[in-house]
């Protein structure tokens, strides 16, 4: 039988990365929106990836919370003579994401650019699977660790469909395939 090894956060490390954003909104007082996101978005990535391992998905929330709230006030104090539907149109998310600060800005070429704050709940956890207590690594007869060693390698739609765009030769027999072939892949 297989248990799932769980783990809780330490309160003082949720406090010190939350004193972080705070201080991080405070030095960006002033500063472009998209250096904010670029920023944060290191800063949440780095801190999720390091606690994706313990049982995290309340203080993702929490702390997802906690910087939406900063954004909002932070925003806020950059435009203290704008209303509020003004300040959503700026830096509210569209689409499927909503609730999460975002710009748009010109590049180079005149061409739109999002920026977008990630979530900390965005970041997959990663559950650790206990060693049985009668497996032995060096026991050639058992095949446990080989079996936790092989992954499912799990493909999703879309690069099936990228793969296939990108495939132009039958590897098997050399002929050309072309675009509108629909048995153009097999696995």
């Amino acid at each position: 039988m297989m248990a799932n090894c769980s783990l809780n956060h330490h309160e003082k490390n949720v406090q010190t990365f939350m004193r972080n954003i705070h201080e991080m909104f405070r030095t960006h007082r002033g500063s472009k929106a998209e250096a904010l996101v670029h920023d944060l978005n290191m800063k949440i990535r780095g801190w999720t990836n390091d606690h994706k391992h313990v049982v995290s998905a309340k203080t993702f929330g929490y702390v997802d919370g906690y910087i939406w709230n900063e954004a909002w006030q932070w925003v806020k104090r950059g435009h203290r003579n704008k209303s509020i539907q003004w300040l959503k149109k700026k830096y509210g998310s569209k689409g499927l994401k909503p609730g999460r600060l975002q710009t748009v800005v010109k590049d180079k070429n005149g061409n739109p650019r999002t920026y977008e704050r990630i979530k900390a709940h965005s970041i997959h956890i990663q559950r650790h699977i206990k060693i049985r207590s009668d497996a032995n690594p060096f026991d050639p007869e058992q095949q446990y660790f080989r079996a936790r060693r092989v992954k499912p390698r799990v493909i999703s739609v879309t690069t099936v469909d990228k793969i296939c765009n990108e495939i132009t030769v039958n590897f098997i027999t050399g002929t050309r395939i072309q675009p509108g072939d629909p048995a153009r892949l097999s696995f």
